[in-house]
């Protein structure tokens, strides 16, 4: 079955021209505006983000409350990250199987009624558990959206509408901890999760009213496949084996040294996961979309991007008020300034790959992320000013909002057209692992009390691995395969 809908050709031809000796076949036309379509999948996508970064300000409020230790509200936040790390792609291929519309509406549904639930839990636990189910919903709503912007809308205008949507959720995050740190002063941590009802219940009514079906459902994939519970439960079995332990050890909770005997384990998880998902006629996670040159470029180039950029919030936050003895709101209209050059560069990132092909962008933003980075590394070596560190960051932001678009661009076009959902969530939850990780080592290495020294090692590994990020993204195919109709 996948070799069959593997129906493409690469294309080589220059830019904006149909591959010679071929009638490029694109999507159909949309329904409805473009505008339309991308401000019913923004509302619906930039919530989960949203709600993560005001939530980061919170925990103190929410440890308060419930008279518990400021570490263990932490996993409110860790419990449901590893949660949306290895729901993605089953969130996509459930798209696959029953259209992306209509899992589009169930997730956004879902997420609604279990934010109204955790506004009002009555523990810590009961909070956990519901952080859990609002993430485990939300996360399905990115792949169906980049799939709902896959069938509705032609490759050459593809990236750009990317772009947008990266630009929505860039600003979400940039204005998460300001609004999440007014909301709680004000009203409590639980606002922070009414807030986001506007946005999802919004979503769901113009996805109700005015998206319509997909113009090419995947009648065959939707009636043939078979889901994969087994294929599920490895694939959460290997995302946990890979990020529990680091976050274990920075809590404190196993020593260090077991890591490398922890990851030996991780590694036979990770192995049956691949196996297993190899052999099935059709998996939860389609293995084989890594044997296409171009998916596997995009996917990795972007999670060694996020190995960089993803952390480097997090590890401005500790430079800024640990070592520079900041105040919160200082560092926060720091890390606000830093970040938004990603959402500003997010719409000409994708514009630049639909005019230039998807691997110029690529090689353009991870440069400017490389100067970014080195740029904050003299910063931090040579002067102690918090508004020259902005800088930097705005810098690596602004690469990384161009990078962005066309890496998922490129990775969802590396797909057969009825596998567009799970292809999103499989690149996405690659590239999420990617930050993850740097998150974690960076926590453990940089500890309570962190030297000078310590703040260059991490700016300079996070240097070498957008280096590698641009590397990884000459692999990319500068244009999609041609999509092929299957009538």
């Amino acid at each position: 079955m996948w070799a069959a809908s593997c129906r493409v050709v690469e294309r080589s031809d220059a830019p904006g021209t149909p591959p010679s000796g071929s009638t490029l076949i694109e999507s159909g036309t949309p329904q409805v505006p473009t505008w339309l379509l991308l401000l019913t999948v923004g509302l619906g996508t930039l919530t989960g983000p949203w709600n993560f970064t005001m939530l980061v300000v919170a925990l103190p409020d929410i440890a308060d409350d419930f008279s518990i230790s400021l570490a263990a509200t932490s996993w409110v936040i860790i419990i449901p990250m590893i949660a949306s790390s290895s729901v993605q792609s089953v969130g996509g291929r459930l798209g696959d199987i029953l259209g992306y519309r209509r899992v589009f509406a169930g997730a956004l549904i879902g997420y609604t009624i279990i934010t109204i639930a955790a506004a009002f839990a009555p523990s810590l636990w009961a909070l956990v558990i519901l952080r859990l189910l609002q993430t485990t919903f939300g996360s399905a709503t990115f792949p169906t959206g980049n799939a709902l912007i896959r069938v509705n809308l032609p490759e050459s205008r593809r990236a750009s509408a990317y772009g947008v949507i990266g630009s929505a959720i860039s600003f979400a995050i940039a204005g998460g901890p300001l609004i999440g740190g007014a909301l709680t002063g004000l009203f409590g941590w639980q606002a922070i999760f009414i807030a986001n009802l506007p946005f999802s219940i919004g979503a769901l009514i113009l996805l109700m009213l005015y998206i319509p079906n997909d113009t090419r459902p995947p009648t065959t994939a939707r009636w043939q496949s078979r889901f994969d519970p087994v294929g599920i439960g490895l694939l959460a079995a290997s995302v946990v084996s890979i990020v529990l332990p680091m976050t274990l050890v920075r809590d404190d909770y196993i020593p260090v040294v077991v890591l490398p005997f922890v990851y030996i384990v991780s590694a036979a998880v990770v192995g049956v996961f691949f196996l297993w998902e190899w052999r099935q006629s059709d998996p939860i996670v389609q293995v084989r979309l890594y044997l296409s040159r171009s998916f596997r470029a995009a996917a990795f180039g972007d999670m060694f991007m996020n190995s960089a950029g993803f952390p480097l919030t997090v590890v401005a936050s500790i430079y800024l008020q640990t070592y520079l003895d900041q105040s919160v709101f200082v560092s926060g209209i720091v890390i606000a300034l830093g970040t938004i050059g990603g959402a500003a560069a997010s719409p000409l990132g994708g514009r630049l790959a639909d005019r230039f092909g998807r691997r110029f962008p690529l090689v353009l933003g991870r440069s400017v992320m490389v100067a970014g980075l080195l740029l904050t590394l003299a910063i931090v070596a040579l002067t102690s000013s918090p508004w020259l560190f902005t800088i930097g960051m705005a810098v690596v932001f602004t690469g990384n909002g161009l990078a962005i678009p066309a890496g998922q661009t490129a990775a969802i076009e590396s797909s057969p057209r009825d596998y567009s959902g799970m292809a999103a969530g499989v690149a996405a939850t690659t590239a999420f692992m990617g930050g993850i990780i740097g998150i974690t080592w960076t926590a453990i290495y940089l500890g309570e009390n962190p030297l000078l020294d310590q703040f260059q090692l991490v700016f300079t590994v996070f240097a070498a691995g957008a280096f590698i990020a641009i590397l990884v993204a000459t692999r990319v195919a500068p244009w999609p395969a041609t999509e092929r109709g299957d009538d």
